[in-house]
């Protein structure tokens, strides 16, 4: 809801910032944010103001969780919000009330800062508003990670899908495992060496940066496939134990984390442990697409394991992992997530979510399976396939038609709910 009335606000050197003890974080933003394009040090100060840009949380006033309402005068331009997250979100629009050279990094003199007065109440309709950045396959340096959560910040996206590990490369330091890095984020011979990884260090400074932004980080660790980079570095967590390389060129292999070894299951407990130390999102993101499971079949101490537990199918060993796994995260206080197929494999005992990436029906499988589902269809939300067939555009994925801007608009939200009409 927009309501425009009165004198506008016109920003100084001498506006002073206001804020509630929780929201120091979000004012440091905004400061920042005007000292680079204006030059102006404004003064920050912690309590409710009259004057100036004053940042509030009032939980009673704004009942909706990340919601907010901005109201500017002549004197003031004042940010209400739910929580953290709606302050944040109340900062976003301040700033598109702004000229637009409120963004630069760099200092613009003889400019309007002034803001006409309005006052704006907004909360977001859906509660996962999702990017997912892909550094396996592409590796992303830090200050690039900072900047794509920045542009999330911009449009008010809030959930960020780190997909760390796929065959092509690890990106993760996972102290316990030092190979994973030293030899499985690394491809290509010594003069076109390809690759990179995030030490704990940098994923701390990351999260936190996220955190001011109202981004949750959620990790992706791929399993059962999409890991030939683990399996590089340590052999023995495939069924066969052969030494591969890290490919130059990304594919799908066909090596899978051997489920029928006790190791492989405590690789996956000690990895895990050091991801939900570094990632406090209630989510983690286990991967499990495109498992094709010939070596399994092949393999006695898989088989053994189907035999063990009861299974019939060998695409069921898959759902026997998941639930493994879904048990020890949900120990830690954590929930699985993963692509649709963890909902497709086998019974899964433990409430999950089903990432759906192929089929939209089947959010409605996962529902009636008491589980959760968030749309991504590859159909509509890729965009790692070309938007045109124009020559000379970037090498990118192939096996779908270039998906346009408009296309990926169009995609119907529809709630698939059982109460859904």
């Amino acid at each position: 809801m927009i309501e425009q009335d009165g004198k506008p606000f016109v920003l100084t050197p001498h506006t002073p910032i206001y804020y509630h003890p929780e929201l120091k974080a979000q004012a440091e933003y905004l400061q920042e944010t005007f000292a680079a394009a204006t030059g102006y040090d404004l003064s920050m100060k912690e309590g409710a103001g009259k004057k100036g840009i004053c940042l509030r949380i009032d939980e009673q006033a704004v009942q909706q969780t990340e919601g907010y309402e901005l109201t500017a005068n002549g004197k003031a331009i004042l940010i209400t919000a739910h929580d953290a997250a709606g302050a944040f979100y109340g900062i976003q629009t301040l700033l598109q009330l702004f000229p637009a050279e409120i963004h630069s990094a760099v200092r613009h003199k003889n400019i309007d800062w002034s803001v006409s007065p309005v006052t704006i109440k907004d909360a977001p309709n859906r509660p996962w508003r999702g990017m997912m950045l892909d550094v396996a396959r592409y590796f992303y340096d830090k200050d690039f990670v900072k900047k794509y959560i920045d542009m999330m910040a911009m449009y008010k996206l809030n959930k960020l899908q780190f997909h760390f590990i796929d065959d092509s490369g690890w990106r993760l330091e996972i102290k316990k495992y030092p190979r994973l890095t030293e030899v499985g984020a690394w491809a290509g011979s010594d003069t076109h060496r390809l690759g990179g990884y995030y030490t704990q260090e940098d994923i701390k400074e990351i999260v936190a940066y996220a955190k001011v932004r109202g981004v949750e980080i959620i990790p992706e660790i791929e399993f059962p496939a999409h890991m030939l980079s683990a399996v590089v570095a340590y052999p023995w967590l495939s069924c066969s134990g052969l030494q591969h390389e890290v490919p130059v060129q990304h594919f799908i292999s066909r090596d899978l984390l051997c489920v029928g070894k006790e190791t492989s299951i405590q690789f996956l407990r000690d990895v895990l442990e050091e991801t939900v130390q570094l990632f406090p999102s209630r989510y983690i993101n286990i991967g499990g697409d495109e498992a094709v499971y010939t070596q399994w079949e092949k393999c006695p101490k898989c088989q053994e394991v189907m035999k063990r537990n009861g299974l019939k199918k060998t695409a069921e060993l898959q759902g026997y992992l998941t639930n493994v796994v879904a048990e020890m995260m949900k120990e830690k206080g954590r929930t699985v997530m993963g692509w649709e197929e963890i909902i497709l494999r086998g019974k899964i005992n433990t409430p999950v979510v089903g990432v759906i990436w192929h089929n939209v029906n089947d959010t409605t499988l996962a529902e009636k399976s008491g589980h959760k589902a968030v749309l991504t269809p590859a159909t509509h939300m890729y965009y790692d396939f070309p938007e045109s067939n124009t020559p000379g555009e970037v090498k990118a994925a192939n096996w779908r038609p270039p998906i346009s801007v408009e296309k990926t608009y169009s995609m119907p939200l529809n709630d698939y709910s059982e109460k859904s009409t």
